[in-house]
């Protein structure tokens, strides 16, 4: 099962048919709240983040993702993240 975290839905749409048409299961995040619940599920094996999510940025699903051992690719539509 992968954690799609994505605020923009069209960019969302994009990245869960791609995992879905691979026959992944997809679980869906849309903000970092709901991204922070989902990286608690059981069957996670991995996860695609948005690095600016609407209501923060994804440090602390990274953090969480790493301590659960869960493999994690960061994308991001800012040129600059180092200093968030």
């Amino acid at each position: 099962m992968i954690l799609i975290a994505e605020d923009q839905p069209l960019i969302a749409l994009d990245i869960v048919v791609a995992f879905q048409s691979a026959g992944a299961l997809v679980l869906m995040g849309r903000s970092l709240d709901g991204a922070l619940e989902l990286v608690e599920h059981d069957g996670l094996s991995a996860a695609v983040l948005d690095f600016g999510l609407g209501d923060g940025d994804a440090g602390a699903v990274c953090g969480r993702l790493k301590e659960r051992d869960i493999p994690f690719i960061l994308h991001s539509g800012y040129t600059h993240t180092a200093d968030r």
